[in-house]
């Protein structure tokens, strides 16, 4: 069996910003397992949904400030992925931490970086003004699809493809 290859160094939209509150959100991206959380601070953040203490999903954690406590042990983990506090235990070893991701809030989202960190340029964020323009009226939702991501590629986001295989039912003009 092949493994599915994604390109990783990108911004992905993960989330309405309406959506990230108090409460962890377990999301999947490129076969990652990914928990986002919203500080008290007001900030994004993304790590990896898996402790490195048990392995349990820290999406089944709870925000604490600005970090995000797992549901197992406790263990608390900053915006960074590193951990900053073991209940019962005074010091902390240097490897307990889990992977973060970074993440930019922009046009009422909140994109997401899965590749390597040095390379996440947020001006590379695709230019959506009318997405958190009031003279816009958005109706943000979330469609999950089965299928190979380069059909959703070719159906949903390549728009040269609709102006041209499309041009007699969806789109008539190939401007």
């Amino acid at each position: 069996m092949t493994s599915v290859q994604f390109p990783k160094n990108g911004w992905y939209a993960a989330s309405w910003s309406k959506d990230l509150a108090s409460t962890p959100v377990a999301r999947t991206f490129l076969n990652e397992a990914v928990v986002l959380f919203r500080g008290s601070n007001g900030k994004a953040a993304a790590l990896e949904d898996r402790c490195c203490h048990r392995a349990a999903p820290l999406s089944r954690g709870e925000v604490t400030g600005d970090n995000l406590r797992c549901g197992y042990h406790g263990l608390l983990f900053n915006a960074q992925g590193t951990c900053v506090e073991i209940p019962g235990q005074t010091g902390i070893p240097r490897d307990a931490r889990v992977r973060s991701y970074p993440v930019v809030e922009r046009w009422n989202v909140v994109w997401i970086w899965m590749g390597d960190p040095a390379r996440a340029d947020d001006s590379r964020i695709v230019e959506l003004p009318w997405l958190a323009d009031k003279a816009w009226t958005a109706t943000p939702g979330y469609m999950r699809i089965e299928a190979n991501a380069q059909l959703l590629v070719d159906n949903l986001l390549d728009y040269t493809h609709v102006a041209h295989l499309h041009r007699n039912t969806i789109s008539g003009d190939p401007r």
